[in-house]
């Protein structure tokens, strides 16, 4: 340590100590960074610090998990084959359109891996639930409180608050100590002979919409190919928990499609719509100077002379005025409704002839039938009924 004094003023300077022996250039500061560096440092109080690098990874999890598609160098895949006969009642079904899978809560939906290259021995499938957006990303999907305490497909199940499970004989239900997130791990296998697919069947123990469980937020599967704590491939997949998977997909692939600008009208509507606009494209080729000739093939004799006195009737209606036309519509419905009225008038002056009915005397033991007669009054349309 050296002592200097100037101007009243005492200050004191350490001199560096360094190794004149070490062959590394670097300076002390970015020795002190080295991984595995058994230098002393004045600030280690024996805690370790929570910024402080580790040597070894103890979860393989992250605390935002990745959803990223990665076939890895073995090509991992996953694929969901559709039921033989779709229905509004069926328990799963697949939309390829919207990569997207619907399956009725506790019921097995069947999901095949594989892989184009043989992965190594004793690696592992992993799924594990996530939520998409970014607000909830970070926190745990786990089942809602009624459905985790309830003794209904809870009974000696090793993990009753598991969201996810899979009737495997060797699945197991993980819980990370560090994040806390729930999945379930069934070993890899081989496809049997012939077949292309491995098929394990999975069971989704919540409703999308159960409060304090996924509480109508969008939720994905992720699927990884694991060996010793190393992703080698990963897969993701939309989930929607409901109680109708085949109306609820229909209906959100009609949503997803692209909106027209006129909307279809059924019954009388759609005849009304049609007559105007054919009305409109009328009214242009009247007024318009369209002289262009077409030429139309027709098979057969009879439609021929149909459509020839169409173009007459289309070519004549072109030389009347338009005031010619609607004085002929205004007398058109005069004579209507002429008509109309005279015909009102002789069905209420139409008179029948009365008729006279014998009445039969009553046998012992019978009843008599009442007979009624029906007497026209002078006025016409006035009955009275005795």
């Amino acid at each position: 340590m050296i002592k200097m004094e100037r101007l009243g003023f005492t200050t004191y300077r350490l001199n560096p100590i360094l190794n004149a022996t070490s062959s590394s250039g670097m300076s002390p500061d970015s020795q002190t960074n080295i991984i595995g560096s058994t230098a002393s440092s004045p600030y280690d109080d024996g805690l370790a610090s929570p910024y402080s690098p580790h040597n070894s990874i103890t979860s393989p999890i992250p605390t935002v998990p990745s959803n990223t598609e990665y076939p890895g160098d073995y090509g991992f895949e996953i694929s969901f084959s559709q039921p033989s006969k779709e229905t509004k009642s069926t328990t799963w079904t697949y939309s390829e359109s919207l990569k997207k899978l619907y399956v009725r809560m506790a019921t097995t939906c069947p999901v095949r891996f594989k892989t184009k290259n043989q992965a190594p021995f004793n690696s592992i499938i992993r799924a594990m639930p996530i939520f998409m957006k970014p607000e909830h990303v970070q926190e745990v999907v786990k089942r809602c409180p009624n459905h985790a305490v309830s003794k209904e497909n809870n009974e000696k199940h090793p993990a009753p608050s598991h969201l996810v499970r899979c009737e495997h004989k060797s699945a197991k239900y993980m819980d990370d100590p560090n994040t806390s997130r729930q999945s379930v791990v069934i070993p890899h296998e081989t496809p049997q002979a012939g077949a292309e697919w491995v098929t394990n069947l999975f069971q989704f123990m919540c409703l999308g919409s159960c409060v304090g469980g996924p509480n109508r937020r969008p939720l994905q599967i992720v699927f990884t190919l694991e060996k010793d704590n190393q992703v080698l491939g990963r897969r993701a997949v939309e989930v929607r928990i409901c109680a109708c998977p085949g109306r609820d997909r229909k209906a959100d692939e009609k949503a997803a499609l692209p909106q027209s600008n006129s909307k279809p009208v059924k019954g009388l509507g759609a005849k009304l719509t049609l007559s105007t606009e054919i009305m409109s494209i009328a009214k242009k080729r009247k007024h318009g100077d369209d002289s262009e000739v077409f030429n139309l093939t027709v098979r057969g004799r009879e439609n021929y002379e149909i459509l020839c006195k169409m173009r007459d009737s289309l070519e004549l209606s072109s030389l009347v005025p338009a005031q010619t036309v609607e004085a002929y519509n205004r007398q058109k419905q005069l004579e209507n409704q002429r008509q109309w009225l005279t015909n009102l008038v002789s069905q209420e002056t139409k008179v029948k002839p009365r008729t006279k009915k014998k009445k039969l005397a009553a046998k012992p033991g019978k009843s008599v039938k009442k007979e009624y007669v029906i007497e026209e009054s002078e006025d016409y349309g006035e009955f009275e009924i005795y």
